[in-house]
Formats: structure tokens, sequence, C-alpha cells
């Protein structure tokens, strides 16, 4: 079984989730499925790294663009969950 996190397709359904909340939906999945991310066009990748990250929102983002960037100053804290077999190999 792979269990899998996808945000919502309509903007005013998606919500920001922070680290407890992630735990609390992943403690209602069987312990042994994998977890999976979106690959970079379609399908999915396996999860591979969890890292801390400092973020601020993107000024004037274009569609293709994430809400956020990588903040080397100051922003908010977050934590990237991503897979090496995705866009990550190429940066």
């Amino acid at each position: 079984m792979v269990f899998m996190c996808e945000l919502s397709d309509k903007l005013d359904e998606a919500r920001n989730m922070n680290v407890e909340e992630l735990i609390e939906l992943l403690q209602q999945q069987p312990l042994g499925s994998e977890v999976v991310v979106q690959s970079y066009e379609e399908g999915y990748d396996p999860v591979t790294d969890v890292n801390p990250i400092s973020v601020q929102p993107l000024e004037e983002k274009p569609w293709y663009s994430g809400v956020y960037e990588k903040s080397e100053a100051s922003g908010k804290e977050a934590v990237l969950i991503k897979s090496r077999y995705n866009r990550a190999e190429k940066e």
C-alpha cells in the first residue's frame, strides 16, 4: 500500500500543514506504507530526504512556481520533504 499526500486542485481548499498535523495524519496510516511525493511531470517518487529549510513568500510568482522561495537571511521555518528521484536531481 502506498500513502500519497496531494494538495487539492482547488486553491481555496488547500491549506498549510504543520509538522504536528502531518505526524497525526501519518499515524493513521499502516506503518509499512511507502511515502511518496508527486514527481516532476506525472507519477510519484519515493521520499528520500526530510530537511529543515527557511522560506519566504515568492513575490509576483508565475503560475508554474511554488508559493515559497528559499530564504537565505530571514524567513519562516519549514520542513522540506523531497525525493532525489525527481527535480532534486537536476539542482
